[in-house]
């Protein structure tokens, strides 16, 4: 479950659907400086179970949002006082269309995750940087990058990121849309790839900091066909190797324990400079990773 201050409490969407937003109000009720306070709703408050909340601390400057003009479209925008993380609303337009969309950021974003709030049976694309803008991947599937013209086959720049006239990216016509954008600065977020390599030691990847979350998706290669978005945190697991308690963006049951999934076994090791990644076959991954706070 997804709730941010842009769209407002109790509006929450889900990562592992294509469902539009729901309002619950017994789910976040309110924002609070470290933290949020939650009604009795089952998927947030339920008596003898144990739950997990990541939050993007935005700073000083958190707000409901503020009016970004700087692309053709207008946007509200709420951007990190560390300028890594913004959170970005828009309504399409009537007539729909292609259009360049204000992110709030100093620089390009690397990673963009977008939702549709108001149609139902609309996935979650995503821009990664890595792997192109002709490419896209949905937060909600499994499946490897595919090609299509989502981003206008335009790479974002320091103010604007360009979606095409696509229900999914853009919206249609009065559609409210979300999206949430990363880049990396150096201590507190990283955006990146690695590719596999196969190898009982497998791959290091150098993130300059110790990592507090983590989310890694297979984008293509290897002998995979598919695989979730893989996340992991310091929290629900506090010590080396962190090899337990798997979640995954695209799905809503917790993954205990080490589990064979299609040939592959992750063990994830968080160190003070080096995430490790083990892996049994060659694939290109995409990841980002929030810094221990």
């Amino acid at each position: 479950m997804l709730i941010d201050r842009v769209r407002g409490v109790g509006k929450d969407i889900h990562s592992n659907s294509n469902a539009a937003e729901a309002t619950n109000a017994n789910t976040v009720q309110r924002f609070l400086q470290r933290g949020v306070q939650v009604g009795n709703n089952v998927e947030v408050n339920t008596a003898g179970e144990s739950f997990v909340l990541w939050q993007w601390l935005v700073g000083d400057s958190a707000t409901t949002g503020s009016t970004n003009s700087n692309g053709s479209l207008d946007t509200s925008v709420i951007a990190a006082d560390a300028d890594h993380f913004s959170i970005v609303s828009w309504t399409m337009s009537d007539p729909a269309g292609a259009k360049t969309l204000g992110h709030g950021l100093t620089a390009a974003p690397e990673l963009i995750i977008v939702k549709n709030r108001t149609d139902a049976s609309t996935n979650w694309p995503i821009y990664a940087e890595v792997i192109g803008n002709t490419k896209y991947m949905y937060l909600s599937t499994t499946a490897a990058a595919a090609t299509f013209n989502m981003w206008q086959n335009t790479s974002p720049t320091s103010t604007v990121f360009s979606v095409s006239s696509n229900n999914e990216a853009s919206g249609s016509a009065n559609d409210e849309m979300i999206a949430y954008c990363f880049r990396s600065v150096p201590g507190v977020c990283k955006v990146g790839e690695f590719t596999g390599n196969g190898s009982a030691d497998g791959s290091y990847i150098s993130t300059g900091f110790k990592p507090k979350w983590l989310m890694v998706k297979w984008t293509g290669g290897g002998g995979l066909s598919g695989e979730g978005w893989l996340i992991k945190d310091t929290v629900r697991q506090t010590i080396n190797p962190n090899d337990d308690a798997e979640l995954y963006a695209n799905l809503q049951l917790l993954k205990l324990l080490v589990q064979r999934m299609e040939q592959t076994f992750y063990q994830m090791v968080l160190n003070l400079k080096v995430l490790v990644v083990l892996i049994t076959v060659m694939v290109l991954h995409t990841c980002i990773l929030q810094s221990q706070t």
